[in-house]
């Protein structure tokens, strides 16, 4: 349970570093290095979403799949701002800065619809 909440707390800290900052639109030219950055990015945040697949926070987390993100035991588990952080983390891997992609949450043992979330909006649960 350790490791789990572990992991859970890695994938909020991640989310909470991709959040788009408004002031860093406002810049004249983006750095050389932000290609390189973001593929850093993607590859790190694979890695985190696998494990947290692993450690049963989502069933299973494949494009074919989406918009619909089927959720584990770890996931009912974690507190709400958790929940967010890593959603963010999903929303950001799949869907990069484009903030008009909706995740439909969906329980990953029934198949029902459990709530919805979009980076602006946040989650709302059903």
């Amino acid at each position: 349970m350790a490791k789990s909440l572990t992991i859970l707390g890695a994938l909020a800290v991640c989310a909470a570093l991709y959040q788009a900052d408004p002031a860093a639109a406002q810049q004249p030219k983006p750095p050389a290095n932000m290609a390189a950055n973001l593929a850093a990015l993607q590859a790190n945040t694979e890695k985190l979403l696998q494990q947290s697949v692993n450690f049963r926070v989502f069933t299973r987390l494949h494009r074919k799949d989406l918009p619909r993100v089927p959720v584990g035991p770890m996931f009912y588990a974690a507190d709400f701002p958790i929940k967010e952080g890593i959603l963010h983390s999903v929303h950001f891997y799949f869907h990069e800065f484009d903030e008009t992609q909706v995740l439909q949450l969906v329980d990953g043992r029934t198949n029902k619809k459990i709530g919805t979330f979009t980076p602006k909006g946040g989650l709302l649960l059903d």
